[in-house]
């Protein structure tokens, strides 16, 4: 995943994401990362932000690469 590629843990996105105006939990990111929970689309829009790169690299799974 893109966010661990980049050194960057869980609760640090939360809080960027959060300073950001972007509602968004650490148990919220959790379940998003386990696949039990849909992303919204401020969310990963945010999350594109943070990190610096595009919705293809987020949506794509690593294994299918």
């Amino acid at each position: 995943m893109t966010r661990k590629q980049k050194g960057i843990g869980q609760t640090e996105l939360v809080k960027q994401l959060q300073l950001r105006n972007t509602n968004m939990t650490r148990e919220t990111l959790v379940k998003i990362e386990a696949s039990k929970q849909h992303i919204k689309l401020s969310q990963l829009n945010g999350i594109k932000h943070i990190l610096n790169v595009n919705y293809e690299a987020l949506l794509t799974d690593k294994d299918e690469k």
